[in-house]
């Protein structure tokens, strides 16, 4: 799930920039001790050979044994390549990540969440998507709050950022999605075919939609082309109200009636330009004050929500860097 050094796709409760504070020579231990040469280079990636072994952070006990382990001390994330495969296949939480390039962070990589709302640290967001370039998010999960009373109690949801309508999913009449695990994601394909890899899926169970309605959504990187493209395609009853939500990061200006353009406040981060046919679009800026989410996003991030015609059964989204 690493989008880069510092970036990983954090759907659900996880966190959008890595905690470089976590203790890493216990997965090094654990990735010698199976053989598991992928473990022992991302825990090396976070090796720093200029700072102290461990802190006493997690007790006397642990800083013992720490101290004790003479690979993790002469380990060197200068040494250490990331492991970063071109594709992620999670079926049983219906989970997939595909990169433009294996083994770099460079170029796009694009997540597409599945699974149902009724998972342990659950957001209301399935099809959401996640389109990073060179490692830093661009359509974005917003992540998590910092914790109190209500996170794990009856009022979860009454927390903005766990419903749907603050992910990057659809909205299908402006309906939210709701919690349970009878709200799920169906009919799971895809997978990575080289040139190209997606996945989609139906969301009409996860908006409680009747059974001759459906909502597919695709999100697919095309390697050749060096595009993601996010495509909706439903049939409903009555399409009033109905849009599609971009969470993004940074600063979005309307190039024009169908292009958007996202600056993200990274140096030398290359921007990002969106493409969609919508008829309308609407940008809100959200201000943030919750120090958890500032951690990964600082002061804002930015929904836009798109607002087909009321005759489509369509809605595509092409995200690629621009030129």
């Amino acid at each position: 799930m690493q989008l880069s050094a510092d970036w990983y796709v954090n759907v659900a409760d996880a966190r959008a920039r890595g905690d470089r504070t976590l203790p890493f020579d216990l997965l090094h231990r654990w990735g010698r001790r199976l053989a598991l040469p992928d473990v022992v280079a991302y825990a090396t990636a976070h090796r720093d050979p200029d700072a102290p072994v461990a802190t006493d952070r997690a007790g006397l006990g642990r800083l013992v044994r720490v101290c004790l382990d003479r690979p993790w001390a002469v380990a060197d994330a200068r040494s250490a390549a990331l492991p970063l495969p071109a594709s992620v296949d999670l079926p049983s939480i219906g989970v997939g990540l595909a990169r433009e390039h294996e083994g770099r962070s460079d170029g796009l990589a694009v997540s597409l969440k599945g699974g149902h709302n009724d998972e342990n640290h659950n957001h209301n967001d399935l099809g959401s998507v996640i389109v990073a370039l060179d490692g830093v998010p661009a359509i974005i999960d917003p992540g998590r709050p910092t914790y109190d009373a209500r996170t794990f109690g009856p009022h979860r949801y009454d927390i903005w950022c766990m419903r749907s309508d603050w992910h990057s999913v659809p909205a299908p009449r402006g309906l939210l999605q709701q919690h349970g695990p009878e709200f799920a994601a169906r009919d799971r394909r895809g997978g990575d075919q080289g040139a190209q890899a997606s996945w989609s899926m139906d969301l009409a169970a996860a908006y409680g939609l009747a059974e001759h309605e459906h909502w597919r959504r695709t999100a697919t990187l095309d390697r050749t082309a060096s595009r993601v493209v996010i495509e909706d395609v439903w049939s409903l009853d009555d399409t009033a109200g109905t849009a599609v939500t971009l969470m993004l990061w940074g600063d979005v200006t309307e190039v024009d009636p169908v292009t958007l353009l996202v600056r993200r406040p990274v140096a030398d981060a290359r921007d990002v330009m969106l493409q969609h046919d919508a008829a309308g679009v609407a940008i809100e800026v959200v201000r943030l004050d919750d120090p958890m989410m500032r951690s990964s996003w600082g002061e804002t991030i930015t929904r836009v929500r798109l607002l087909p015609r009321p005759d489509a059964d369509r809605l595509l989204v092409t995200v690629e860097a621009a030129r």
